[in-house]
């Protein structure tokens, strides 16, 4: 196996990158959120997270005591937020019959679900982050740093496990993180250098957008300060808490002081790129990939409903020969490119010859660590 890490390698993330570091994947969330039979839930604030669980008892028939809830009881979460757009957006109530009468969510306590989901998937990575495995992030760019690479990766993600390594990296040189968008926070700011590129097409728990003036600001949680280790990520922490916009209350803007959002695109059948800071980051990532001279993708499964990403791959990767792509994938057996789905839908993207690994993030970077 040749060195799969070359001066200009362009890094792509999917959720089995944060899995393979003890992270959730999307069908992990309400389940440990809300907990199993054989798994407590976490703790979750009352008034954000009731009325989402009510929801999904009502009107997904989850079981309603712990006790008795699996997993596979609860439905995916991309259908929950799916349907409950299609709702709100058409102003059409959902109804569950309880004995001979009808109960009907109106929009606004459908909208009380949907904005609780925000705070649910913030709280289920966040405890993740403090008790995560081994970051394989971390061993990868430190070893990527060998080469004097300054670290750029597009993240399908939004936790911030891999920003906690890259924030390391840039603190040794003085500098911060670029997201390469327009982020106003001025902790962040005030530190003139960039070291290190981000760009996470599907946006992030740590950023706050205002939807009148379109600000867009960095916050940090508490389990985000203690994964980090970093002076940047304690002053925004210390100044902007992530913990405390979703516990306590929206923050405001700065510049208009209207409540503030997460800024993340959530997985629901059509998925809205709209955001000018999004669309900017979809920008220099094509720019970057148009440029790349070897893109490795690891644990990113192409799946069939991100048609936009699929998309982006194939119209800025088109210079690159097969040979320059390398797919971390994880399986349990030693199984050929056209044995494995994922393989096959990266096979009908950019054809047989490129490099595929099947031993998953830990296990391609023990090899990578022998040829370097």
């Amino acid at each position: 196996m040749g060195h799969p890490l070359t001066s200009n390698t362009v890094f792509i993330f999917g959720a089995g990158a944060t899995k393979a570091c003890g992270g959730p994947m999307t069908a992990d969330i309400l389940p440990a959120a809300f907990g199993t039979r054989k798994k407590k839930p976490i703790k979750l604030d009352p008034t954000h997270a009731e009325s989402l669980e009510e929801c999904l008892v009502r009107h997904f028939h989850i079981p309603e005591e712990v006790s008795s809830r699996e997993r596979e009881h609860y439905p995916q979460l991309p259908l929950v937020l799916s349907l409950l757009d299609l709702a709100i957006d058409q102003d059409r109530p959902l109804s569950f019959k309880e004995g001979d009468t009808f109960d009907k969510w109106d929009r606004e306590r459908l909208s009380r679900a949907r904005k609780a989901i925000e705070y649910v998937v913030f709280a289920v990575l966040d405890d993740y982050l403090k008790t995560s495995n081994h970051n394989w992030y971390e061993d990868l760019f430190e070893l990527d740093s060998t080469l004097n690479n300054e670290p750029c990766a597009i993240s399908l993600n939004y936790d911030v496990l891999l920003d906690s390594v890259l924030f390391r990296i840039a603190d040794r040189h003085d500098a911060k993180l670029s997201y390469c968008c327009d982020i106003q926070t001025e902790a962040y700011r005030e530190r003139p250098a960039n070291f290190g590129r981000l760009m996470k097409l599907h946006g992030s728990l740590n950023w706050l957008y205002c939807a009148c003036c379109r600000r867009l600001d960095l916050a940090m949680s508490d389990g985000a300060q203690k994964a980090a280790r970093c002076s940047l990520v304690n002053d925004l922490a210390a100044q902007n808490s992530l913990d405390e916009h979703y516990l306590i209350r929206p923050r405001m803007c700065g510049d208009c002081r209207t409540p503030m959002r997460a800024t993340i695109i959530t997985p629901t059948r059509t998925k809205d790129y709209r955001n000018p800071h999004i669309q900017s980051i979809w920008y220099e990532a094509e720019r970057t990939l148009r440029r790349a001279e070897h893109v490795c993708f690891v644990g990113y499964s192409v799946p069939d409903d991100d048609l936009e990403v699929i998309d982006l791959l194939r119209r800025s990767l088109g210079h690159l020969p097969p040979s320059c792509i390398t797919v971390v994938e994880s399986a349990e057996e030693q199984l050929r490119l056209d044995q494995h789905p994922v393989g096959r839908r990266y096979r009908s993207i950019f054809g047989d010859q490129i490099n595929w690994h099947v031993g998953g993030f830990e296990g391609w970077l023990n090899d990578v660590k022998q040829v370097a």
